[in-house]
């Protein structure tokens, strides 16, 4: 009941919280926050040459789409009575100060019996809130390459036919839509969790043609 749902510490006292299994709930109810794939998707891959030099780069682009961000926050220790029976976590996140400090129930899901029914254990539920959904969209370079060709003259002298000097980075940069400061490949898009990001790596190749 409601009265179950006011924590008398919580942010958010106005709102009646009951289960996700509640009988009140409806089709109505849902909220429509788009589509987990997107709907533009394009690549671009420019490349330019001066002398025995080249340099291209890789870049690609999707877009139209959201993903769900920071549910790592929305820890499953909370129940009816709170967060006052947290005995087994060693420090608690400093995103437990979100509850506190907010008064918004659109950015941040509400203490006491709402954390046990919406967060859930194991957080089941904190995926289904439409609070935490952003867009996708992001455009990367992914690899930039630098190349040099040494002039035959050179090679020539030395016994060799051809001889190309390569170096590759990846991951070089990531422009994200998001104002969550997230890599929308460094989070899985249905839950909302995050993953590792892709280091950055360099590759230096030298070929010969004797």
């Amino acid at each position: 009941n409601s009265q179950d749902a006011h924590h008398r510490h919580s942010p958010v006292q106005d709102i009646d919280c009951k289960p996700l299994q509640a009988d009140s709930f409806t089709v109505q109810d849902i909220v429509y926050s788009g589509t987990l794939d997107p709907k533009f998707v394009g690549t671009f891959t420019p490349e330019f040459t001066w002398k025995g030099f080249s340099l291209s780069g890789m870049f690609a682009y999707y877009g139209g789409h959201v993903m769900r961000v920071n549910t790592d926050d929305m820890t499953a220790e909370g129940s009816m009575n709170g967060y006052g029976f947290t005995t087994n976590i060693q420090a608690f996140p400093s995103s437990y100060l979100n509850y506190w400090r907010t008064g918004d129930a659109s950015k941040y899901f509400g203490n006491g019996y709402a954390s046990e029914n919406i967060i859930g254990a194991a957080d089941l539920y904190s995926k289904y809130g439409n609070n935490n959904v952003v867009p996708a969209d992001y455009l990367k370079l992914r690899n930039i390459v630098l190349g040099y060709t040494f002039p035959e003259q050179l090679t020539r002298r030395i016994g060799i036919n051809e001889a190309r000097l390569r170096v590759q980075m990846t991951n070089v940069a990531t422009w994200a839509r998001n104002n969550a400061g997230k890599d929308p490949e460094a989070v899985n898009a249905f839950d909302g969790t995050n993953r590792n990001k892709a280091p950055r790596s360099y590759t230096f190749s030298l070929f010969l043609n004797f």
